[in-house]
């Protein structure tokens, strides 16, 4: 049976492997088909589309606020991934494929390729479409996803696709979509959470489920309410053993030339950890304001708390989980850096952005990071001061990015981020940091190609 078994994974992983090699073989072709003249409706396959898309990403840190916190690590991040989705199989049924291959290559140091970074040639989507658009009528359009798929949820904090993360989330299961695209929108799945094996074909976790259901009203043309239900059984995969209940509800006013926008979102969660009473929270805040000017300048001011254990040895856990949502946009650059989860933080922010064209658009973001509770762990690199001599205070993070969009199908960019350590690593009698600032840069291109 194990003979039998390994086989079978050999086949799956050759016809992966044939598959990922063709792509790449006629990604040149495909680019080529995407440039051309799209007027000439000829050209344009309407049942099958294929989309090619290839990321390198250069890393550096130096000064580690974990391990050792010496010395400098790199690595050659690169993610490939290859869409195919037949369409009008019916009029209701298509089927959807991607595959992704990320490898961390180069690295000084195998600590900094852990899971989160490297999983080699799976299926990230594996699914069975059944759609109902009725753009001409006045029936709602539904979407019906059967198998592997990935997903945003909301504000992507929570539940996301991931961007810079190096690997992506997956789930298998079902996930049921009524009224995309319109004033209200409903969305339920149920699911088994996919672990990452960075050699070997992914899998379900055999005792884990996610599940829930949200639903998004717009208000105006500017203003979304959004709320939802995650529900979470989680006794196989990670530590702590985790069952959970997330509610939280979320009001969004997108940014607008000459005006304010705001966000603000609150989540309560509730449950089991490790057989202690889970009770922790998460609130966020965003004000902004975007400027009329041509360069399109926009200023925000970011908060974000959320609960930690204030007391280790009672019955009682009050760490906030931010579950399967992406930090990158809100918090700091993850790929080997990423000091910062949503857990036993608050922190405020400042954000100056500005788009000079179509083409190029630049940032600089600031933030101040305190420990919500001092006596339980700092998330990230899981560094704690049991007695909370330490004190709470992290440090401060300046992060400056530039996008380029070079040809429809290639853009650039680039990033540096400064940590500037603060009390608590001083102080922290569990470890012996040196009290050095940490530096993180990478460039990053990304092709993409589709027919």
């Amino acid at each position: 049976m194990q003979i039998r078994f390994k086989r079978l994974i050999d086949i799956r992983r050759f016809a992966l492997t044939a598959t990922f090699a063709v792509g790449a073989a006629l990604a040149p072709l495909v680019a080529t088909a995407q440039l051309r003249d799209t007027s000439d409706a000829s050209s344009t396959v309407s049942w099958l589309r294929l989309a090619f898309e290839q990321r390198g990403r250069i890393e550096t840190l130096t000064n580690r606020f974990y391990d050792d916190g010496e010395g400098a690590s790199r690595t050659l991040a690169v993610r490939s991934r290859i869409y195919a989705e037949l369409r009008e199989v019916t009029d209701s049924l298509q089927f959807v494929i991607e595959i992704q291959d990320s490898r961390g290559t180069f690295a000084d140091t195998p600590f900094f390729l852990p899971e989160q970074h490297t999983n080699e040639l799976d299926f990230l989507q594996a699914q069975i479409q059944f759609s109902s658009s009725h753009s001409t009528s006045n029936r709602t359009p539904m979407l019906l996803q059967i198998g592997r798929f990935t997903m945003d949820l909301g504000s992507r904090r929570l539940a996301a696709r991931n961007r810079m993360r190096n690997t992506t989330n997956a789930f298998d299961g079902v996930l049921w979509r009524v009224g995309q695209d319109t004033n209200r929108t409903l969305k339920s799945f149920a699911s088994r959470p996919v672990i990452i094996n960075p050699s070997d074909l992914d899998s379900s976790q055999d005792g884990g489920l996610f599940w829930g259901s949200s639903y998004t009203q717009r208000l105006s043309r500017r203003t979304t309410i959004e709320s939802y239900y995650l529900g979470l059984k989680d006794d196989a995969w990670s530590l702590p053993n985790r069952q959970y209940s997330t509610v939280g509800g979320r009001l969004v006013t997108s940014p607008l030339s000459g005006s304010a926008d705001l966000e603000i979102e609150s989540v309560w969660q509730f449950g089991r950890t490790d057989g202690l009473t889970h009770r922790a929270h998460f609130q966020h805040g965003t004000i902004g304001y975007q400027f009329s000017e041509t360069w399109q300048p926009r200023m925000a001011f970011h908060y974000d708390f959320a609960s930690g254990d204030g007391n280790p040895d009672d019955q009682r856990f009050g760490r906030f989980d931010t579950l399967f949502g992406a930090r990158r946009f809100e918090l700091n650059p993850t790929g080997i850096y990423g000091p910062f989860v949503r857990a036993n933080l608050h922190t405020p922010g400042l954000r100056v952005s500005a788009n000079p064209n179509d083409d190029f658009r630049m940032s600089v973001f600031y933030r101040a990071f305190w420990l919500a509770e001092s006596r339980d762990a700092w998330v990230g690199p899981m560094l704690q001061e049991p007695t909370g001599k330490a004190g709470r205070f992290l440090g401060n993070q300046i992060e400056l990015s530039a996008t380029w969009q070079f040809l429809p199908s290639l853009n650039a960019e680039i990033g540096y981020a400064h940590f500037f350590k603060g009390s608590f690593i001083e102080n922290i009698s569990t470890t012996s940091l040196p009290v050095v600032d940490t530096n993180f840069f990478y460039a990053a291109w990304t092709f993409r190609a589709s027919l």
